[in-house]
This record gives structure tokens, sequence and C-alpha cells, in this order.
């Protein structure tokens, strides 16, 4: 008997409700920002400004240089100050943009351990967004920070926005042209993190590709020449005319699902969250923590359905293993628990849908889920698999 089984998943992103990292800032905003020199030093030692430092080409080093000459400029008795205070300092603007936005970054990577993040970031938006700022090297690298910080606590929209600034500021700099008099690799390493962020977003096309001759679609000299690549799965439609690549077809867009799944298992980490033993029964509780090094974006969700399908739907049509079905479904359970700590219980309905599947299928989910994290207590385990 052959049964057809249509199979619908609507994986829409959740409308973004306003909050503090998403509001205009103006003159008459109540932030003010913390200029305490003991708190702004400790952000700077503590092992965030180290992670910050991974994810951008900037040393922790010229981010300390930058705020002891900012907080040089500041009265040593103030603690908190209005933003417009600090731009009555006649510091450099892009320099006291550059210093807000790491701070930003530091207060929240890998996670949140201060709750001055907010404020940093608005001041360093509103700077942007508000005053006049002479394009410079300090600007471009405040503009992609922006973005780092997007990636983590807004929309996708508003992360774009701070990716094309910083790439238009970098194409006035003309630092994509020119070797740094001075030989330093800084100009160079940063317009490689702008190429690699702009192929990763999901847009029509490449800002900058679309802005540059194709003579100058070079990084520049003293950069290692790498090329970056986006792999696209394309899975052909069941009952189109069969041909002779149906199968090798079919076995590529497993081996890549195998390897997004495996990929993101990697660079999540998970581990068993704090107090996840006493938040068995809370829905919107993360049971697993994960390591921050790569912002959480819907994208990454949408990824890890589709290379769950995939699996499903060759196991289906006898091109994967039981065992490796339930494992590549085991872990993508693993993969959306860990992302609920951004997108809590809008999750609920692609995890409900795999648990689902599984249960038609009679998938030996707990088995995986032990062996991938053997460390995670078997209550947890039992909640994740459902």
């Amino acid at each position: 008997m052959v049964v057809d089984v249509v199979l619908k998943c609507t994986l829409e992103e959740p409308t973004a409700v306003p909050d503090d990292s998403q509001r205009s800032v103006g003159f008459s905003s109540p932030e003010s920002v913390c200029v305490d020199a003991t708190t702004i030093h400790q952000l700077l030692s503590v092992s965030a400004a180290e992670f910050v430092a991974r994810l951008s080409p900037v040393e922790v080093s010229y981010l300390k240089t930058l705020a002891s000459d900012i907080l040089s400029q500041i009265p040593c008795h103030k603690s908190y100050m209005p933003i417009q205070d600090l731009i009555n300092l006649n510091i450099p603007l892009d320099r006291l943009s550059l210093l807000l936005s790491a701070l930003a970054l530091c207060c929240i990577y890998p996670k949140q351990i201060d709750s001055n993040a907010s404020a940093y970031f608005l001041s360093s938006r509103y700077l942007l967004n508000y005053r006049y700022v002479k394009p410079s090297l300090d600007l471009c690298i405040a503009c992609y920070m922006q973005h780092l910080y997007l990636l983590k606590t807004g929309p996708d929209n508003q992360d774009t926005a701070a990716l094309i600034m910083a790439i238009r500021t970098a194409h006035e700099l003309k630092i994509n042209e020119t070797v740094s008099p001075d030989r330093c690799t800084l100009p160079a390493k940063l317009y490689l993190f702008l190429y690699f962020h702009d192929h990763q977003r999901p847009s029509p096309g490449s800002t900058i590709r679309k802005t540059l001759r194709p003579q100058q679609h070079i990084p520049p000299r003293g950069t290692p020449r790498r090329k970056f690549t986006r792999a696209r799965i394309t899975l052909r439609v069941h009952r189109l005319p069969l041909t002779e690549d149906w199968i090798p077809s079919m076995s590529i867009c497993v081996r890549s699902s195998q390897m997004i799944l495996l990929l993101y298992f990697q660079t999540y980490n998970p581990s068993m969250a704090p107090n996840a033993a006493q938040n068995l029964h809370n829905p919107s509780a993360s049971l697993l923590a994960m390591e921050g090094r790569l912002p959480l974006t819907w994208r990454q969700v949408k990824r890890i359905m589709t290379s769950a399908f995939i699996l499903i739907y060759a196991y289906w049509h006898g091109e994967v293993t039981f065992e490796e079905v339930c494992r590549g479904t085991a872990m993508a359970l693993v993969l959306h628990e860990c992302q609920r700590v951004r997108w809590g219980r809008e999750l609920d309905g692609a995890m409900a849908v795999l648990r689902d599947i599984a249960g038609i299928c009679g998938m030996t989910i707990l088995p995986n889920l032990s062996s991938l994290l053997p460390d995670v207590d078997l209550g947890v385990l039992r909640v994740i698999a459902g």
C-alpha cells in the first residue's frame, strides 16, 4: 500500500517586538552611559573582550588604548553621562562610537554579563544616525560591531543595515583597493570580515559584489586569497520524471544536510543549562546552554529544519539508514533547544513536527540524545525527546 503524506511546516520569523535595543535615541533621551573607569576596564579585561576580538579583526590592546585615551578626557568624578555631554567634550565621534560599540558587545558576548549593553549600543547608534561622522577606519569598525550586536539581539533587517553602512564606509575609504602605508593589516582583515558577512546574509545580491567593478573584487595585497562560498541545497521534487542523476542528487543533499547539522552542533557545543533540572516543566526555559560563538538567527532555524526534513525524506525513499535519520532528527532537536535562548516558545511548532514524525517512523530519539549529550541528565533528555 502506498500512502501519500503531505507535510506542512511554516517557519516564519517571529515579529520583532521593540525593546531597548531597537528604540531610537534623541537629545531628550534619558539614557546615560556608564563612564566609570573601573567598569569599563573590567569589561575590556574579562573573557568577553577576548571573545569580541575573535569576532572582529580588532585586537584587545587596540580597544584598551582607545578606552584609556577617551577616559582621560572625562571628568574623574563622573560615573554616568548623557551622550550629549560626551559629545560636548570634543572627543572624535568615530573613536567614541567605536568604544561604545565595543563595550556593548563586551556586555553580551558570549553571554550577558552587564546591564549597560543597551545604553552603550543606543548611544553609538545615535552618533552614527544623527551626527555627521567623517568616514574613517574606526567608523567602519564601529558599524561592523553594531552589526554583530544586532545579530545577537535584533531582527535581520537591522543587522543588515548596519553591515551595509560598514561596507559603504569601507568603499569610501577604498580599503579594498589600496595598501596601508604603514603596512598595517587591520584594514585588509576588516574587509575580509565584511566580505564574509555580506555573503552570508539573505538578500537578492551581495552589497560588495554589486558595488565593485570586476578588477576591484579582490582582497587587498597581504591578505589570504580565500574564496568564500555558500552551499545551497536543492532537492528534486517527487514525481518529476526520474533520470539517472536522481540518486547522485539525493546523495549530495543527504551528505550536505548531515554536514550542516554536524557543523552547527560543533559550533553550538551544547551542554546542560544551569537550573535545567528545576525548569523541566517550564516551557519557556531553555534546557541546554551553548557557546556564543555564532549569533542566533532565524535563518539557522530554517536551515536546521530543512536538513532534518531532507534526511527524513531520504529515509522514506530508502536512501539513508534508520540509524542515520534517528541521529539527524535528534541532533536537530538539540540544536532547536539551544536556540530557545533567543526564540523561546516560537520553536514549539517546529520541534513538535519533528517529534510527531519521529513517532510515526518509530525513531529511537532518546538513545541518540544520550549519545550526543552524555553529560546531560536523563530527565532533561526525555523532555527534549518529547
